[in-house]
């Protein structure tokens, strides 16, 4: 499933979906994700997903960065792991071919 774009004009809000993704430390893999959710204000991404596998050592180093299979990456400022559950604050995108909300 290729993750789409749902703005809400009413606020300049998005929220983008996706069925996997990786937290990445440098070229390491820190966690592979399933199903995940992006809600983005100006000035304030959140990122959640199901954790499927993860490393306790490289998930608690920094920088991290969530990458999705078609490339787009968001910068982490904060992750927090809860049982399953991953949940992170994170810039706005490095790099992406498909939403007009990324910058380089």
């Amino acid at each position: 499933m290729e993750p789409q774009p749902e703005p809400q004009p009413e606020r300049n809000t998005y929220h983008i979906r996706g069925a996997a993704a990786e937290v990445r430390w440098g070229f390491r893999l820190a966690a592979t994700l399933g199903p995940w959710t992006v809600d983005g204000l100006p000035g304030a991404w959140t990122f959640s997903a199901v954790v499927l596998e993860h490393d306790d050592f490289r998930v608690s180093q920094r920088p991290l960065t969530v990458v999705t299979p078609n490339g787009w990456r968001w910068p982490v400022t904060t992750l927090q792991i809860a049982g399953t559950t991953l949940t992170a604050s994170v810039s706005p995108q490095e790099s992406c071919d498909v939403l007009p909300v990324c910058s380089t």
